[in-house]
């Protein structure tokens, strides 16, 4: 009777009837205030059918039916329905009345789902939270959102990411109506460089509240950067702020570090897949964000800047930022003594959580260097250094991170001369990972990649293991090569595995591994 909170989301309920027990949850007269059902495959008619009995539950506050509706791919697809089919699908809306969290994202509405949909959410003005991503409405119904939009006064996030609105149909949706908002992400909305980004850009500065903006994998350019980043350099407030892969480079550097200059509260900053290079660097120079926690500048391309100029640079810049948990420094042509040169900064960000190396030119002498600065980083708890060199003294220094529990390792090269000792004792004795991605990991120990399974298959916590095509050992794996590996112990607590047998092997494999989804 005193249940609050039910969470069934991606719980395989697509073959099951869900309806007998809501029925009996709303008999009981549960004073359940939060249920998520995201990512269980329920068509919209089983959607209908749930709606009607979740709009007699009097106390929910907050409800997630997300990547349901029949869609398996939130990309791109969209459901053939036509406009009343979307109205029976969600008639039960409205009813919701004190609901103020809703999540209804990728549900494959598009623009006729879309415009149905506005129109009930017209109706639901106690709305506070809404998730509408993923569903592709476009501009053609970004009109009817803002419709609805309008009526709530109360709202503090929104996320319209991956609806393709394009500028024209960010512009529509009169962002400078909610002077409430703080949370606004709006990522994977335009794709090709057409028109101006001034009208939203405009729009965006009046959000002076405004703790977080994500802007991701839109097409910004060169050209249309000056009136956004003006337009952010008046959020005062800003404390996340994500540019992943917005289509500009090092030619906007005057502009970023105007924009940074003016953002002293940031505790996340996500720049990454963006060519900044050197002056990238000298921007983030001019950032003064002591509780910055979190910084992506992945693929920035910063090896045009010169070594000694790269170097130089962030070692100046990663010390300015003591509370940093989570760096991002992949793809961006580092070197082994790049590396040397860093390793000493990267032993002061001693409250690091999540490092990522990876996708560099580290060589065998680079990965050293690497390993001694992991040495005082106590906390770190995930660590990627895909696509490189790793020798005996990587594995052995990895020994010295007592809270590592997210290891990716794949692509590396592990053809040191007496690395297999050092590998046997690191996964001997290091059962508390959580995941393992080891895939396309080359070797010229062939009994090496079955050591590590063999090793691994007793791991109390492993839940997640990425292995395809492990060489030379696994170059064409079969299921004898893989049971020897699992049995008699199979993995207790894994989820998902992601390994290159053969399809003739699969469903033998999902057999020996009852409960684990097999990629």
């Amino acid at each position: 009777h005193s249940l609050a909170r039910l969470r069934l989301s991606q719980s395989r309920l697509r073959e099951v009837s869900l309806e007998p027990f809501l029925d009996t949850l709303v008999m009981l007269q549960t004073e359940i205030r939060h249920i998520e059902l995201a990512h269980n495959g329920f068509n919209h008619f089983a959607l209908a059918d749930i709606g009607r009995r979740l709009k007699e539950m009097a106390e929910l506050r907050s409800l997630d039916i997300s990547e349901n509706g029949g869609v398996t791919n939130c990309k791109d697809q969209c459901l053939k329905m036509d406009t009343e089919g979307f109205q029976q699908a969600f008639s039960w809306l409205p009813g919701l009345k004190k609901v103020k969290t809703l999540r209804i994202g990728c549900l494959g509405l598009c623009s006729v789902g879309g415009v149905a949909v506005a129109d009930y959410l017209k109706q639901m003005p106690q709305l506070e939270v809404l998730d509408i991503s993923n569903n592709h409405i476009g501009p053609l119904a970004a009109k009817a959102l803002a419709d609805a939009l309008a009526v709530m006064p109360n709202l503090t996030t929104l996320d319209v990411s991956g609806n393709n609105l394009g500028e024209k149909g960010l512009e529509l949706l009169n962002l400078d109506r909610l002077p409430g908002l703080k949370r606004l992400r709006a990522g994977t909305n335009v794709l090709a460089d057409q028109l101006d980004l001034d009208g939203f850009s405009k729009q965006l500065a009046t959000l002076t509240q405004l703790e977080e903006f994500v802007f991701d994998h839109n097409f910004v350019s060169n050209r249309r950067f000056p009136a956004l980043a003006q337009a952010i350099g008046n959020l005062k407030d800003l404390q996340v702020l994500r540019l992943h892969q917005v289509g500009v480079n090092g030619n906007v550097g005057e502009l970023l570090r105007d924009m940074l200059g003016k953002l002293p509260n940031l505790v996340e900053l996500r720049l990454g897949g963006n060519a900044l290079d050197g002056r990238g660097l000298e921007a983030l120079h001019i950032l003064k964000a002591p509780l910055l926690a979190e910084l992506g500048m992945e693929d920035w391309n910063i090896v045009a800047a010169g070594p000694e100029e790269m170097s130089r640079w962030l070692s100046h810049i990663l010390p300015t930022f003591p509370k940093l948990k989570v760096l991002h420094l992949e793809g961006n042509g580092l070197i082994g003594t790049d590396i040397w040169s860093l390793s000493g900064s990267l032993r002061s960000l001693v409250q690091l959580k999540e490092l990522s190396i990876g996708r560099n030119f580290v060589n065998c002498n680079g990965v050293a260097a690497l390993g001694e600065a992991l040495n005082g980083l106590n906390n770190l708890t995930h660590l990627s250094i895909a696509d490189t060199c790793l020798d005996s003294s990587f594995f052995e220094n990895l020994q010295h991170l007592p809270k590592l529990q997210h290891l990716d390792l794949k692509n590396t090269y592990w053809h040191h001369e007496g690395i297999q000792g050092p590998v046997e004792r690191f996964f001997t004795r290091w059962g508390r990972l959580r995941s393992l991605d080891i895939s396309f990991v080359s070797t010229r120990a062939h009994s090496m990649p079955h050591l590590v399974l063999r090793t691994i298959r007793s791991y109390p916590l492993l839940n997640t293991l990425a292995m395809t095509n492990m060489t030379p050992a696994y170059d064409k794996p079969n299921f004898k090569n893989f049971r020897d590996a699992v049995v008699p112990r199979p993995f207790p607590s894994l989820v998902l595995l992601q390994v290159g047998i053969s399809e003739e092997d699969l469903a033998a494999a999902q057999l020996a591994l009852p409960g684990v989804r097999i990629a």
